[in-house]
């Protein structure tokens, strides 16, 4: 879900105090949660916030001076730090907004949205700027990236659209490690805006991989080779480099947890209870052969040994006790970032140690087009369930979705997931 950190100040002789800071979900999609590392409060009165990032979304500040009106954008970017300018008003609320690359808003109504302007240089809150006649580039995982999962693909967003006849390799569009190409193969969007490379290999673990994109004979749709380099000028090779997480797993470090579905059933007595879920299969990204756990009849697991700092794992609904994949009802498949402590056998899975994951219909898988724009909506039986998901929908363009291989087609669903217990747990 795309998930806000409200933060409230209050001036005071030129000296502010940080009051709340709570989290409040709005929409739905695969990010999870927000963040905040570090909230810093500058002399010149402007206010500084730095966060973890995730792939696939940039990020928004809002100012208000209500807290059920917090609507004026302040700052944008692909990457913290956002900085609120300073405020003469006594109450002032701040919300950090996370929006997902491909739901981009247009922040200053001028027709253009976010990502737009800022990969071709403009600021997306102002209106009326000159068009850059250069095409720049944004690259994913950023340059200088740290704690990138070695099971992410590398995306390049291009400011201008690519001519139709212009082509991206491996031979001009590639990652390297150790002197060593590593095995992948590049696919261009529909649109001609994006170009990623997917990787047939996993990244090498606690290590730096360089990517390399030469520009030559990589043309816009106004026949000038793309800005590779960043200097404004057509043409120059960009590198991009970026350092992996470690999926090393050290003796004494463990993660606990508990699995359930997340639709509560009648209890024994009074009230709903939840359903544990049997047989879910837990891997570590990059070490799914060798890092690996299932949850018992009572839904826990405990994955020993595990790596200690940030690691990335996926929960594999699809073998629990009940699941009928892949031709009717199951339990999803879905991705998450955890942290664990060295020499500690109790770490916690998330913040609760708690999963929970929907009973997909199978009714809700349907299979993409290649050639015609598909659009996804809730089923009937989740829309009762849940009124609020009326009118929702997903679109995927013709031809644009790509499994981790990059071999376009397939099927996709359309499912909520939510992160934190205080709305049911439901993830």
């Amino acid at each position: 879900m795309n998930t806000f950190h409200t933060l409230q100040s209050r001036s005071l002789f030129n000296f502010s105090w940080l009051l709340c800071l709570f989290i409040v979900a709005q929409t739905c999609n695969s990010f999870g949660q927000l963040k905040v590392d570090r909230v810093v409060l500058r002399p010149d009165g402007k206010v500084e916030l730095s966060f973890q990032t995730n792939a696939g979304r940039y990020y928004r500040l809002l100012s208000g001076t209500v807290v059920d009106s917090i609507k004026t954008p302040v700052a944008v970017s692909f990457l913290p730090p956002l900085i609120a300018p300073p405020s003469d008003a006594p109450f002032r609320f701040l919300q950090l907004q996370g929006i997902s690359l491909s739901a981009a808003l247009d922040s200053d109504g001028d027709g253009r949205d976010d990502v737009a302007e800022m990969l071709a240089g403009t600021n997306p809150l102002q209106v009326d700027e000159a068009i850059p006649t250069v095409t720049s580039i944004i690259s994913s995982p950023a340059h200088g990236e740290n704690e990138v999962a070695v099971t992410r693909e590398t995306v390049l967003r291009f400011s201008q659209p690519l001519a139709a006849a212009t082509e991206i390799t491996t031979a001009n569009f590639f990652a390297e490690f150790g002197g060593r190409k590593l095995l992948s193969r590049v696919e261009i969007s529909s649109d001609r805006r994006k170009a990623t490379l997917f990787y047939l290999e996993n990244l090498p673990g606690a290590s730096r991989v360089r990517v390399t994109l030469n520009p030559n004979r990589i043309l816009d749709s106004g026949g000038k080779a793309v800005d590779g380099d960043g200097d404004g000028q057509p043409g120059g090779v960009a590198l991009i480099d970026f350092d992996t997480l470690s999926t090393t797993a050290l003796p004494r470090t463990g993660v606990i947890g508990r699995v359930f579905a997340s639709e509560l059933v009648p209890g024994p007595v009074n009230g709903s209870v939840n359903v544990p879920l049997k047989g879910v299969t837990i891997t570590v990204d990059g070490a799914e052969e060798s890092l690996r756990t299932t949850t018992d009849a009572n839904g826990n697991f405990k994955l020993e040994p595990a790596p200690a700092g940030r690691f990335f794992v996926h929960v594999d609904g699809r073998t629990a006790e009940g699941s009928e994949w892949p031709n009717g009802p199951y339990y999803p498949f879905v991705g998450k970032a955890w942290e664990s402590l060295p020499g500690k056998l109790d770490n916690l899975a998330g913040v609760t140690g708690e999963i929970y994951l929907p009973r997909v219909s199978g009714n809700t898988l349907k299979p993409v087009s290649l050639v015609a724009d598909t659009t996804i909506t809730f089923p009937p039986e989740a829309i009762a369930a849940n009124p609020a998901l009326e009118g929702v929908s997903l679109t995927i363009p013709a031809n644009s979705l790509f499994a981790d291989n990059g071999v376009r087609g397939g099927r996709r669903q359309a499912i909520c997931l939510r992160n934190s217990s205080a709305l049911r747990g439901k993830t």
